[in-house]
């Protein structure tokens, strides 16, 4: 009897063990989550600043310098590096913005996963930001909109570079001058390829935006993966 009370006791102790673990482990997890989310933010910003900043100096290398009469082969050069170098750089910042959301999902699932334990912090779940910041309560509590303006900005910016390159191309195939007939043939040679590359990519990234923003306000469902989750083991030490 007494032995039967000694192992339950026992039992019950290393679950409380095992438990504090496991809930230190997600934290620990959820913690190192949320720095990716930080660094990826991070990144968007410096990508745009430096998007920006270097278009800014081959823009005004090109204009202010006589270029497209006295260098016609600089002119096109600009716009073949206009239009790709905001292409790539669009489709770098695309990249932090998917890993971005990609962390707040599953940061979503974590605090989803967290609140099912039988823990409250002043009478409401421990985690509970992601899934806050990205959709609005059911209560009247005041709740302010994500920050899609910025992203629909920037990417009409980046949308808006490899167009500029574009039209420098265009323009520099339009220039009527007998000594530029090579570099007009060149430039309405680099037009098609410009082009079709540019209405691919922005194709591209147009339906991987919408990917990624039907995922923005849902909770993940539970991993299908072999390995349990540790929230997942979490939940069955209770």
């Amino acid at each position: 009897m007494h032995a039967d009370k000694h192992d339950d006791a026992a039992a019950s102790g290393e679950e409380t063990v095992n438990l504090d673990a496991a809930i230190k482990f997600v934290l620990a997890e959820y913690g190192t989550v949320r720095d990716e989310w930080r660094d990826s933010r991070t990144a968007q910003q410096q990508t745009f600043a430096w998007t920006l900043a270097g278009v800014a100096v081959v823009i005004a290398a090109t204009f202010n310098a006589s270029v497209r009469s006295e260098q016609p082969f600089l002119y096109v050069l600009a716009g073949v590096i206009v239009a790709t170098y905001g292409l790539a750089s669009f489709g770098i910042w695309f990249g932090e913005v998917s890993r971005m959301e990609r962390a707040a999902l599953y940061l979503r699932g974590l605090e989803r996963d967290v609140g099912k334990l039988d823990v409250r912090v002043g009478g409401r779940e421990p985690l509970v930001f992601e899934r806050f910041r990205a959709s609005r309560p059911s209560s009247d509590s005041p709740w302010v909109p994500k920050s899609s303006s910025l992203v629909v900005g920037a990417l009409c910016i980046y949308g808006a570079l490899p167009l500029l390159g574009l039209t420098i191309l265009v323009d520099a195939a339009a220039v009527s001058n007998a000594s530029t007939a090579g570099i007009r043939t060149l430039a309405w040679v680099l037009v098609v390829p410009v082009a079709v590359i540019y209405l691919t990519g922005m194709t591209y990234f147009a339906v991987a935006a919408w990917s990624v923003y039907k995922t923005s306000s849902v909770v993940p469902g539970p991993f299908r993966s072999a390995e349990r989750r540790p929230t997942e083991q979490l939940t069955e030490l209770e």
